[in-house]
């Protein structure tokens, strides 16, 4: 059981870093990027990464011992809010990622 709950850990850790460095690249292109602490939140992942895309919010909760990747981006206190139920819906938040990827690619980079 250790062994998966390292696994999950190491996946985790990936995933924040890719996340880390979506928020980065989004951030250096004008979008609007914040992170912020979420009330309700899973113990251990008690903050989450927003980022406002053109064609709609997405946002990724991040775990805790990760924060150093986000702590040069914009912390702000009470504007997760905004953010919806449904934002934080998977099928959601990659449609209106791969819907802003499509338009970018249109338009070209």
């Amino acid at each position: 059981m250790e062994r998966a709950a390292a696994k999950a850990e190491k996946a985790y850790q990936e995933r924040d870093c890719v996340i880390a460095l979506a928020a980065h690249l989004a951030y250096a292109q004008g979008l609007e990027v914040w992170w912020g602490r979420v009330s309700d939140a899973t113990p251990g992942f008690t903050y989450a990464v927003y980022i406002e895309l053109p064609t709609g919010q997405v946002s990724w909760h991040m775990m805790d011992t990760e924060l150093e990747l986000f702590r040069a981006l914009p912390f702000e206190t009470g504007k997760w809010k905004r953010a919806s139920r449904r934002d934080n819906l998977a099928n959601d938040k990659y449609a209106r990622i791969a819907e802003y990827c499509e338009q970018r690619a249109k338009r070209g980079f």
